[in-house]
């Protein structure tokens, strides 16, 4: 299978994301039914990424069966796109909103704590 499987883009970050600046919608939300869609979703676009290459896109005439070598440059630039590059920059486009709403609650709340000493 794909890294996908692992990094899981924007799904499970998402879903931080809301936990930090939503809670009580968060936990209200949070169900079984969701975690089992979730993660077959996961299953299914990773088995989607790395099917091609298992249902013989890598078939070329001047194959070598003895070597693991890529021949199919389309299928290398769409794997390493969708299961490396586009989760990444999701996740720290997330990961930099959650920083973000992190800092100013830490930052309100030092606020009003010096203002009632």
């Amino acid at each position: 299978m794909s890294s996908f499987a692992g990094i899981s883009p924007g799904i499970p970050f998402e879903r931080k994301y809301i936990a930090v600046t939503q809670p009580i919608k968060y936990s209200k939300h949070r169900n079984n039914k969701r975690v089992f869609l979730t993660i077959a979703i996961v299953w299914i676009v990773s088995a989607a990424i790395g099917s091609p290459i298992v249902l013989g896109l890598n078939t070329s005439p001047e194959r070598i069966p003895q070597l693991c070598v890529f021949y199919n440059s389309d299928f290398i630039i769409y794997s390493s796109l969708s299961s490396f590059y586009i989760p990444c920059i999701v996740m720290v486009f997330l990961y930099y909103k959650i920083f973000r709403v992190s800092f100013n609650f830490v930052s309100a709340a030092r606020i009003i704590r010096l203002g009632a000493a």
